[in-house]
């Protein structure tokens, strides 16, 4: 993949991260705690929702997109049946609207559920409108489908002191949120409208392609689900068992280490599509040692120079986060053990046995549960972060394990003790911080990956030499 195309895909990724990170900074300068936890909880549901109601027929609209000939019908006949769902939804759940709004919310305010109901609507179209242009290879409309949004709710952000400076809460955050998406919304209407004009003309699908769509998209479904389970159970117990408080503080400790995940952008873009054309040849086993080795190191370094820097955060932020930075050394294990998953259970996906992914995901959520149940309501926000952190350990552990036994056991006795090692600090927190000793673990990586490293760099090296002469 060429690299201009690699830096349009990821702009829309480090973009968004981007602004999410300065949206989220601004609020927590003049947007009391509670209102940002309970909008925090708004966006967790809504995120819920985009993964249920579709029921994997949006993947199932991907993986079918080269085998038919019709692009829009495919289109219609996997949306069609996800408005349906949420149209029924919708009009049940407006006769319970306060029930919802106090159990989820802790509020007794319908406009909640309503303005939850139109935000969820939009992010499920803009999803599908994303997936087209994706599919198109339009690099540009798919990154705005992740800017826009940001973008908008950053301009309503800053532009709500100078309005209603006094009153800024979860409700008005969550009215801004959804007119972010509707902006973005009505933008994709208008380049893709041809789609709701052949949408709106069409009759209802054939029955049996529904049918064959559905028994490939609903495991789809619950593989979604399971690992929403494992990246939000926490807010949800955090929300119940603590206050939305801590959860304010929570997702101001996610977004400063979710800046990690974007090199998910590069493994997934380039990395894995390497891998797959090296397997057809029987070639992936040198290519896969290679990254578990790099990734290794690079994503160490990383967590020790992070760990370090983040004692500075608190001084970026209101006093009321005076103790953000151990619930940041504590979130910093799951994006980089998510990363490192990636990269050591390929061998899963090449084995064809995709279902131990499947068998990793309800395992560590069972964990998740019962260590949020356990970590929670005593430790607040900080044990939320041990306990997704541990579960992300065992994630990696169980699925590691399974792509080693059944597709090939590579080198990893090293790395993995020295990832275990970074973890096991970075959740000392909750005890006695121990955590500044990572960056000597990181150091030691270096040294430990030495031979490694160069011999691959020499190969590098070698491989842009031979490129010149033949040019």
């Amino acid at each position: 993949m060429k690299i201009k195309y690699l830096m349009a895909y990821s702009f829309g990724a480090a973009g968004s991260a981007v602004f999410g990170f300065l949206t989220l900074f601004i609020m927590a300068w003049y947007i009391p705690k509670q209102e940002i936890g309970l909008f925090s909880f708004f966006q967790t549901v809504v995120n819920l929702l985009v993964i249920v109601i579709p029921m994997g027929l949006d993947q199932a609209y991907v993986r079918e997109y080269h085998e038919k000939y019709d692009k829009r019908y495919l289109f219609y006949i996997t949306l069609f049946p996800v408005l349906i769902i949420f149209l029924i939804l919708s009009v049940g759940g407006s006769f319970y609207a306060n029930e919802i709004s106090m159990y989820a919310f802790s509020r007794n305010d319908p406009n909640m559920i309503l303005w939850l109901y139109i935000a969820s609507f939009s992010s499920i179209m803009i999803r599908y409108f994303a997936l087209v242009v994706r599919m198109e290879e339009n690099v540009i409309a798919y990154s705005l489908s992740q800017l826009l949004p940001k973008i908008v709710f950053l301009l309503f952000i800053v532009a709500l002191p100078f309005f209603k400076f006094s009153n800024v809460d979860g409700l008005t955050l969550s009215i801004s949120y959804t007119i972010a998406l509707l902006f973005t919304l009505v933008y994709f209407a208008v380049v893709k409208f041809e789609l709701i004009k052949y949408a709106v003309r069409a009759g209802i699908g054939s029955t049996k392609e529904f049918r064959t769509l559905f028994k490939y998209s609903f495991p789809l479904m619950l593989s979604g689900l399971a690992f929403w389970g494992l990246t939000a159970m926490d807010r949800l117990f955090i929300s119940k068992l603590s206050s939305f408080e801590e959860l304010a503080s929570y997702s101001v400790a996610i977004t400063f280490v979710s800046g990690v995940l974007l090199l998910q952008t590069v493994f997934s873009t380039v990395w894995i599509p390497l891998v797959f054309k090296a397997a057809a040849k029987k070639r992936e086993q040198k290519i896969i040692q290679r990254g578990i080795d790099i990734f290794t190191v690079l994503l160490v370094i990383i967590w020790g120079v992070v760990n370090t820097l983040s004692y500075l955060i608190p001084k970026f932020l209101p006093s009321a986060y005076k103790d953000i930075d151990l619930i940041v050394i504590s979130s910093l294990s799951y994006p980089i053990l998510l990363i490192i998953t990636d990269v050591t259970s390929l061998g899963i996906n090449l084995s064809k046995r995709t279902i131990f992914s499947f068998f990793s995901t309800i395992i560590a959520v069972l964990f998740n549960v019962i260590l949020n149940f356990c970590l929670v309501k005593k430790y607040g926000a900080l044990g939320a972060a041990v306990a997704t952190s541990l579960s992300f350990y065992v994630y990696f552990a169980t699925k590691t394990y399974f792509a080693f036994r059944y597709h090939h056991k590579f080198r990893f006795i090293k790395g993995g003790g020295i990832i275990t090692i970074c973890v096991a600090l970075s959740l000392s927190p909750l005890v006695y911080d121990l955590s500044p000793l990572i960056i000597l673990v990181s150091l030691y990586s270096i040294v430990a990956y030495k031979c490694e490293l160069t011999k691959y760099w020499n190969i590098y090296t070698r491989f842009k030499r031979v490129k010149k002469i033949r040019t």
